[in-house]
C-alpha cells in the first residue's frame, strides 16, 4: 500500500468537493465500491483477529491509529502495510479536536504522524477525527497545515461500546450503499464476530469492500478529474 494516502490529496480535492471542507462520508461512484475503515485501535487484543478475517477475504482496509498504540504495537502496523491495508492518523490521544487549542492540534497531529511514520515508513495523508468531532475549519487547518484529508463515516456501529455483534452487522447493512465509508471499531471484541457477517452481507448486496484511498482513487478518475502527476501516481497500490 506504500502509502496511496499521499499521493491522494490533490484528487480528493476535487473529485470530492473538498473545496468546501466537509469531512469525505461517502462519493458519488458508478461502481459496486465501499469503503471500509477502522479506528480505535491498534490493539494486540482485537487487531490481529481483525486483520486474519479480512486476509481470509481477501479485503483491504483503512486503519485510523491511535498516535499512543502505535509504538507499543509496532509490529501491527508493518503487518497492515504488509499485506495492503492503509493507515490513517486519529490523533495521539483520542481526544475531541473542536477543544484543541492550535498549539494542541498540532502536538496530536505530528507525533501521531511521527508515530507512524516511524513503524511504516511513511506518513498518513487521511486523518478521522476521534468522536467524528470536527468542524469544516477544522478541516481546512488539518489540510493546508498537516496535509491531511479528514474521513468520515456515511455508516457506523450503533454504539461504540455494544457488545451485540449482530445489532453492529444489521445497523451497517441496512444502512449501506455504493460509495459509503464504513467505520467499525478496532478496539471492540464484538467487530470481530460482526466483521465476516458483514462482509459476507456485502458480497451478498454486490458491494465490494475495499480502503479508502482506494474507493476515492476510483471515484476520481470516474469524475475525470485531472491525472496526478507521475511522482504520486506511482505510488498507488498495483492491481
Amino acid at each position: 500500500m506504500k502509502h496511496v494516502v499521499v499521493c491522494l490529496i490533490l484528487s480528493v480535492a476535487v473529485a470530492l468537493a473538498q473545496e468546501d471542507y466537509e469531512s469525505c462520508k461517502r462519493v458519488k461512484i458508478e461502481g459496486n465500491l465501499v469503503g471500509l475503515s477502522f479506528e480505535g485501535g491498534p490493539t494486540p487484543e482485537t487487531t490481529p483477529q481483525i486483520l486474519d478475517i479480512l486476509d481470509e477475504y481477501g479485503i483491504s482496509a483503512t486503519f485510523f491509529v491511535v498516535g499512543s498504540a502505535v509504538q507499543s504495537n509496532s509490529e501491527l502496523l508493518s503487518r497492515m502495510t504488509s499485506t495492503g491495508h492503509e493507515v490513517g492518523s486519529s490523533t495521539w490521544g483520542k481526544v475531541r479536536i473542536t477543544g484543541l487549542a492550535p498549539a494542541g492540534l498540532k502536538a496530536e497531529v505530528e507525533k501521531t504522524n511521527e508515530a507512524i511514520g516511524q513503524a511504516t515508513g511513511f506518513l498518513p495523508g487521511t486523518f478521522r477525527p476521534p468522536y467524528n468531532a470536527t468542524t469544516k475549519a477544522l478541516n481546512k487547518r488539518l489540510k493546508d497545515d498537516f496535509q491531511l484529508t479528514v474521513i468520515g463515516a456515511a455508516v457506523t456501529s450503533p454504539d461504540p461500546k455494544t457488545h451485540d455483534a449482530l445489532a453492529i452487522a444489521e445497523t451497517v447493512m441496512k444502512a449501506v450503499k455504493a460509495g459509503d465509508i464504513i467505520s467499525l471499531r478496532d478496539d471492540s471484541l464484538a467487530t470481530i464476530d460482526a466483521l465476516p457477517e458483514i462482509l459476507k452481507g456485502l458480497f451478498a448486496k454486490g458491494l465490494e469492500p475495499v480502503a479508502v484511498s482506494s474507493l476515492l482513487e476510483i471515484a476520481s478518475q470516474e469524475e475525470d478529474i485531472i491525472p496526478l502527476p507521475p511522482e504520486l501516481a506511482e505510488r498507488l497500490p498495483k492491481p
